[in-house]
């Protein structure tokens, strides 16, 4: 799965530079050329104007709109950006007997702007945002070899050996999602974590994936 971002070509060197220096969060599949719908590589003879069910287009970072497709704002300076995306892996994870919590309970996954910040380019800037998916510490282990061949890999802080250099940070749950030192508000307010006291027993770690939201964080000067 992939994540559209749609900018003005005078935007989009600087996009791609944010992207450039932020490869975890922003992996980029694909990028059009100015005015040109289709993106090439990766799903040639798409559209990215009427292929996506529903949009969200901002203005000076405030959003003004969510049409069901971009025929009416799109101009031929607009440049397409496809980028990877966490949803990609969930069907390996579930094929692989791994629950994905909020698959369970039929929502939005839980997401969170951090206090990490990303390095800028140009006029974007922002916080990296991550989404968590709670399981225990050998689904951990786990899922990290699952998705360790996908764009979005893994990094573990307690089990480094087995996931050096990746792309996913663990955090218990006690000392992290509630109030922890590095997750800071949530984005979505539907974050499934089930009751407390079962998972403190279970001892779980959250598995926090750079985020696709992060690129719709950065500064309000668009």
């Amino acid at each position: 799965q992939a994540n559209l971002v749609v900018v003005p070509r005078d935007k989009a060197f600087d996009f791609l530079l944010f992207c450039q220096r932020n490869p975890k969060p922003c992996p980029v599949l694909d990028v059009t050329e100015a005015g040109d719908p289709q993106p090439r590589q990766v799903a040639p003879g798409a559209d990215v104007r009427s292929d996506l069910p529903r949009y969200c287009v901002y203005r000076h970072g405030e959003l003004v709109d969510e049409p069901y497709d971009l025929m009416r704002w799109w101009s031929d300076d607009l440049v397409a950006f496809l980028l990877g995306c966490s949803f990609t892996f969930e069907k390996a994870l579930t094929e692989a007997g791994i629950p994905v919590r909020h698959l369970e309970a039929g929502c939005n996954v839980p997401m969170y702007r951090t206090s990490i910040s990303c390095r800028p380019a140009g006029i974007f800037q922002g916080p990296l945002v991550v989404s968590m998916r709670p399981m225990s510490p050998s689904q951990a282990i786990e899922a990290t070899r699952i998705c360790s061949r996908f764009w979005m890999r893994c990094r573990s802080r307690r089990y480094s050996s087995v996931v050096e250099s990746s792309r996913v940070f663990y955090h218990q749950l006690a000392a992290q999602l509630f109030g922890g030192r590095h997750l800071r508000d949530d984005i979505d307010q539907q974050a499934v974590i089930g009751d407390r006291s079962c998972v403190m027993r279970m001892r779980p770690v959250s598995m926090s994936f750079t985020g696709w939201f992060t690129p719709r964080c950065p500064n309000r000067s668009l």
